[in-house]
Protein backbone atom coordinates (compact mmCIF):
# COMPACT_ATOMS: atom_id res chain seq x y z
CA UNK A 1 0.00 0.00 0.00
CA UNK A 2 2.82 2.45 0.78
CA UNK A 3 3.76 3.19 -2.87
CA UNK A 4 0.11 4.15 -3.44
CA UNK A 5 0.09 6.71 -0.64
CA UNK A 6 0.32 10.37 -1.73
CA UNK A 7 2.38 13.15 -0.21
CA UNK A 8 0.56 15.38 2.26
CA UNK A 9 1.21 17.52 5.33
CA UNK A 10 -0.92 15.30 7.59
CA UNK A 11 -1.46 11.56 7.76
CA UNK A 12 -4.56 10.22 9.52
CA UNK A 13 -4.80 6.55 10.52
CA UNK A 14 -8.53 6.60 11.24
CA UNK A 15 -8.84 2.96 12.41
CA UNK A 16 -5.27 2.44 13.61
CA UNK A 17 -5.63 -0.79 15.63
CA UNK A 18 -2.16 -1.89 16.74
CA UNK A 19 -0.47 0.78 14.64
CA UNK A 20 1.18 -1.31 11.92
CA UNK A 21 0.35 1.23 9.20
CA UNK A 22 1.25 4.55 10.79
CA UNK A 23 4.52 3.20 12.20
CA UNK A 24 5.65 2.34 8.67
CA UNK A 25 4.86 5.76 7.17
CA UNK A 26 5.55 8.07 10.11
CA UNK A 27 8.72 9.44 8.52
CA UNK A 28 6.82 10.59 5.40
CA UNK A 29 4.44 13.10 7.03
CA UNK A 30 4.76 16.22 9.19
CA UNK A 31 1.88 15.27 11.48
CA UNK A 32 0.50 11.79 12.16
CA UNK A 33 -2.96 11.44 13.70
CA UNK A 34 -3.74 8.05 15.26
CA UNK A 35 -7.29 7.09 16.16
CA UNK A 36 -9.04 3.93 17.29
CA UNK A 37 -12.29 3.35 19.15
CA UNK A 38 -10.54 0.90 21.53
CA UNK A 39 -9.10 3.45 23.93
CA UNK A 40 -6.85 0.93 25.73
CA UNK A 41 -5.00 0.24 22.48
CA UNK A 42 -4.38 3.95 22.06
CA UNK A 43 -3.37 4.34 25.70
CA UNK A 44 -0.76 1.58 25.42
CA UNK A 45 0.75 3.19 22.33
CA UNK A 46 0.89 6.48 24.23
CA UNK A 47 2.74 4.67 27.01
CA UNK A 48 5.32 3.33 24.57
CA UNK A 49 6.33 6.80 23.39
CA UNK A 50 6.08 8.53 26.78
CA UNK A 51 7.57 5.99 29.20
CA UNK A 52 11.02 4.42 29.39
CA UNK A 53 11.25 0.94 27.91
CA UNK A 54 12.60 -0.44 31.18
CA UNK A 55 9.60 0.86 33.13
CA UNK A 56 7.26 -0.59 30.51
CA UNK A 57 8.96 -3.99 30.67
CA UNK A 58 8.86 -4.01 34.46
CA UNK A 59 5.06 -3.72 34.43
CA UNK A 60 4.62 -6.26 31.62
CA UNK A 61 6.86 -8.85 33.29
CA UNK A 62 4.99 -8.40 36.57
CA UNK A 63 1.68 -9.11 34.80
CA UNK A 64 3.02 -11.86 32.53
CA UNK A 65 1.48 -15.34 32.64
CA UNK A 66 3.15 -18.74 32.46
CA UNK A 67 2.26 -20.75 29.35
CA UNK A 68 0.40 -23.38 31.38
CA UNK A 69 -1.35 -21.02 33.81
CA UNK A 70 -4.83 -20.85 32.30
CA UNK A 71 -6.44 -19.79 35.59
CA UNK A 72 -4.22 -16.73 35.90
CA UNK A 73 -5.04 -15.77 32.30
CA UNK A 74 -8.77 -15.76 32.97
CA UNK A 75 -8.24 -13.87 36.22
CA UNK A 76 -6.30 -11.21 34.33
CA UNK A 77 -8.96 -11.09 31.62
CA UNK A 78 -11.66 -10.52 34.22
CA UNK A 79 -9.54 -7.88 35.92
CA UNK A 80 -8.93 -6.04 32.65
CA UNK A 81 -12.64 -5.96 31.85
CA UNK A 82 -13.16 -4.21 35.19
CA UNK A 83 -10.16 -1.85 35.20
CA UNK A 84 -9.51 -1.30 31.44
CA UNK A 85 -5.79 -1.06 32.16
CA UNK A 86 -3.85 -0.81 28.83
CA UNK A 87 -0.91 -2.86 30.13
CA UNK A 88 -3.26 -5.68 31.06
CA UNK A 89 -4.73 -5.64 27.56
CA UNK A 90 -1.24 -5.89 26.07
CA UNK A 91 -0.33 -8.90 28.24
CA UNK A 92 -3.63 -10.57 27.36
CA UNK A 93 -2.81 -10.05 23.68
CA UNK A 94 0.56 -11.72 24.21
CA UNK A 95 -1.04 -14.72 25.95
CA UNK A 96 -4.28 -15.27 24.06
CA UNK A 97 -5.13 -17.45 21.06
CA UNK A 98 -3.36 -16.19 17.92
CA UNK A 99 -2.40 -12.98 19.79
CA UNK A 100 -5.61 -11.42 18.45
CA UNK A 101 -7.87 -8.87 20.10
CA UNK A 102 -11.48 -10.00 20.44
CA UNK A 103 -14.30 -8.18 22.23
CA UNK A 104 -17.93 -9.17 22.69
CA UNK A 105 -20.90 -6.86 22.19
CA UNK A 106 -20.61 -5.72 25.81
CA UNK A 107 -17.10 -4.49 24.94
CA UNK A 108 -15.49 -7.12 27.14
CA UNK A 109 -12.28 -8.79 26.01
CA UNK A 110 -13.23 -12.43 25.45
CA UNK A 111 -10.40 -14.12 23.54
CA UNK A 112 -9.45 -17.55 24.89
CA UNK A 113 -6.14 -18.61 26.48
CA UNK A 114 -3.49 -19.41 23.88
CA UNK A 115 -0.83 -21.22 25.92
CA UNK A 116 1.71 -18.53 25.04
CA UNK A 117 3.12 -15.48 26.79
CA UNK A 118 5.37 -12.45 26.63
CA UNK A 119 8.87 -13.84 25.99
CA UNK A 120 12.33 -12.82 24.83
CA UNK A 121 11.16 -12.57 21.22
CA UNK A 122 8.24 -10.36 22.27
CA UNK A 123 10.60 -8.16 24.26
CA UNK A 124 12.92 -7.74 21.29
CA UNK A 125 10.03 -6.64 19.07
CA UNK A 126 8.77 -4.20 21.69
CA UNK A 127 12.24 -2.70 22.12
CA UNK A 128 12.60 -2.26 18.35
CA UNK A 129 9.18 -0.62 18.14
CA UNK A 130 9.95 1.69 21.07
CA UNK A 131 13.31 2.70 19.63
CA UNK A 132 11.75 3.43 16.24
CA UNK A 133 8.69 5.37 17.34
CA UNK A 134 10.20 7.53 20.09
CA UNK A 135 12.13 9.56 17.51
CA UNK A 136 8.82 10.78 16.09
CA UNK A 137 7.18 11.62 19.40
CA UNK A 138 6.52 15.27 18.59
CA UNK A 139 4.54 14.55 15.43
CA UNK A 140 2.22 11.86 16.87
CA UNK A 141 -1.30 12.86 17.94
CA UNK A 142 -3.50 10.23 19.58
CA UNK A 143 -7.28 10.05 19.96
CA UNK A 144 -9.95 7.46 20.68
CA UNK A 145 -13.29 8.52 19.21
CA UNK A 146 -15.88 7.19 16.83
CA UNK A 147 -14.56 7.93 13.33
CA UNK A 148 -17.48 10.24 12.57
CA UNK A 149 -16.44 12.44 15.50
CA UNK A 150 -12.88 12.77 14.23
CA UNK A 151 -12.50 16.35 13.03
CA UNK A 152 -12.10 16.77 9.27
CA UNK A 153 -8.64 18.05 8.41
CA UNK A 154 -7.57 19.97 5.33
CA UNK A 155 -4.38 19.11 3.42
CA UNK A 156 -4.47 15.59 4.80
CA UNK A 157 -4.26 12.00 3.62
CA UNK A 158 -6.57 9.57 5.41
CA UNK A 159 -5.86 5.86 5.50
CA UNK A 160 -9.16 4.19 6.35
CA UNK A 161 -9.22 0.49 7.24
CA UNK A 162 -12.51 -0.09 9.06
CA UNK A 163 -13.95 -3.37 10.32
CA UNK A 164 -15.37 -5.25 7.36
CA UNK A 165 -19.14 -5.72 7.42
CA UNK A 166 -18.97 -8.79 5.16
CA UNK A 167 -16.30 -10.89 6.93
CA UNK A 168 -16.22 -12.84 10.19
CA UNK A 169 -13.86 -11.48 12.83
CA UNK A 170 -14.09 -10.54 16.49
CA UNK A 171 -13.27 -6.89 15.82
CA UNK A 172 -16.28 -6.64 13.47
CA UNK A 173 -18.75 -7.17 16.29
CA UNK A 174 -19.47 -3.42 16.63
CA UNK A 175 -19.76 -2.76 12.89
CA UNK A 176 -22.67 -3.15 10.46
CA UNK A 177 -23.98 -1.78 7.18
CA UNK A 178 -25.26 1.40 8.86
CA UNK A 179 -21.65 2.13 9.81
CA UNK A 180 -20.64 1.45 6.20
CA UNK A 181 -23.05 4.17 5.09
CA UNK A 182 -21.84 6.59 7.77
CA UNK A 183 -18.32 6.04 6.52
CA UNK A 184 -19.39 6.75 2.94
CA UNK A 185 -20.74 10.10 4.15
CA UNK A 186 -17.45 10.78 5.93
CA UNK A 187 -15.49 10.05 2.76
CA UNK A 188 -17.73 12.39 0.78
CA UNK A 189 -17.05 15.10 3.37
CA UNK A 190 -13.29 14.54 3.02
CA UNK A 191 -13.60 14.78 -0.74
CA UNK A 192 -15.54 18.03 -0.46
CA UNK A 193 -12.69 19.75 1.44
CA UNK A 194 -9.98 18.43 -0.88
CA UNK A 195 -8.39 15.89 1.44
CA UNK A 196 -7.31 12.53 0.03
CA UNK A 197 -8.34 9.11 1.24
CA UNK A 198 -7.59 5.44 0.75
CA UNK A 199 -10.21 2.97 1.97
CA UNK A 200 -9.23 -0.68 2.45
CA UNK A 201 -11.74 -3.48 2.35
CA UNK A 202 -12.94 -6.77 0.98
CA UNK A 203 -15.25 -6.21 -1.99
CA UNK A 204 -16.64 -9.73 -1.82
CA UNK A 205 -16.01 -12.54 0.66
CA UNK A 206 -17.72 -15.92 0.42
CA UNK A 207 -20.27 -14.37 -1.98
CA UNK A 208 -21.09 -11.59 0.49
CA UNK A 209 -20.56 -8.04 -0.73
CA UNK A 210 -19.44 -5.00 1.25
CA UNK A 211 -21.93 -2.12 1.23
CA UNK A 212 -19.22 0.47 1.88
CA UNK A 213 -17.14 -0.53 -1.13
CA UNK A 214 -20.15 -0.97 -3.40
CA UNK A 215 -21.20 2.59 -2.59
CA UNK A 216 -17.70 3.98 -3.22
CA UNK A 217 -17.65 2.15 -6.55
CA UNK A 218 -21.07 3.54 -7.48
CA UNK A 219 -19.82 7.05 -6.65
CA UNK A 220 -17.00 6.61 -9.14
CA UNK A 221 -13.93 6.37 -6.90
CA UNK A 222 -10.93 4.45 -8.23
CA UNK A 223 -10.61 0.78 -7.28
CA UNK A 224 -7.20 -0.91 -7.00
CA UNK A 225 -7.04 -4.67 -6.50
CA UNK A 226 -4.72 -6.06 -3.83
CA UNK A 227 -3.23 -9.47 -4.55
CA UNK A 228 -3.01 -11.18 -1.17
CA UNK A 229 -4.00 -14.65 0.00
CA UNK A 230 -5.22 -15.27 3.57
CA UNK A 231 -6.00 -18.97 3.47
CA UNK A 232 -3.17 -19.71 5.91
CA UNK A 233 -4.86 -17.65 8.62
CA UNK A 234 -8.44 -18.37 7.63
CA UNK A 235 -10.37 -20.58 10.03
CA UNK A 236 -12.24 -22.29 7.20
CA UNK A 237 -10.34 -23.68 4.21
CA UNK A 238 -10.18 -21.94 0.85
CA UNK A 239 -12.08 -18.66 0.92
CA UNK A 240 -12.50 -16.35 -2.02
CA UNK A 241 -11.52 -12.89 -0.78
CA UNK A 242 -11.54 -9.93 -3.14
CA UNK A 243 -9.41 -7.36 -1.31
CA UNK A 244 -9.25 -3.84 -2.73
CA UNK A 245 -8.60 -0.21 -1.92
CA UNK A 246 -10.57 2.77 -3.14
CA UNK A 247 -8.88 6.16 -3.57
CA UNK A 248 -10.05 9.66 -4.51
CA UNK A 249 -6.83 10.94 -6.06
Amino acid sequence: LIPLMPESENFVDLFSGGGSVYTNVVCKYENVFINDIISELIDFQRCIINESIEDILKIINFLNIEKDDQDKYYELREDFNLTRDPYKLYVLMMCCTNNMIRFNKSKEFNQSFGKRNFNSSSEKKLRVFHEHIKDFKEKLHFSSVDFFDFELKYDSFYYIDPPYSNTDAGYNVFWNEDDDLRLVDYCLALDSIGSKFMVSGVREHNNKKCRLLDELSYLGYTQINIEKKYNKVSRVGDKETDEVVFINY
